[in-house]
């Protein structure tokens, strides 16, 4: 059973993600504030600090290289620590769709 287990602590480096503290312009950047969330790419945030629609987006962006589009970097692989398994394409495919389904999910939660 161990073999289906994979170590999420790793997830975010494995995933080529960091823990940012500014935003893309340079601001400081805290979580605890903001009130509404918005992803439309990997790795990239825009957030507002109120419900108020005019309020501009702000972007956090917590890709490990910034610079680089990720649609022209490798997939990381995602191995199970145990067995060095990496998880299959299918599985992959899933997980991709699950976190966008989320989005729609808040999105019609924002609508109520």
């Amino acid at each position: 059973m161990a073999d289906k287990f994979v170590d999420i602590k790793e997830l975010p480096r494995k995933l080529g993600l960091v823990d940012r503290k500014k935003t893309t312009t340079n601001e400081k950047f805290s979580f605890r504030d903001v009130r509404w969330i918005q992803i439309e790419e990997f790795g990239i945030t825009k957030y507002r600090y109120s419900f108020d629609e005019t309020e501009n987006w702000t972007i956090v962006d917590i890709r490990k290289q910034r610079n680089l589009d990720r649609r022209e970097q490798n997939e990381p692989s995602l191995v199970n620590v145990d067995r060095s398994r990496p998880i299959g394409e299918k599985s992959l495919t899933i997980f991709r769709n699950r976190l966008l389904s989320y989005q729609k999910i808040l999105e019609d939660f924002m609508k109520t």
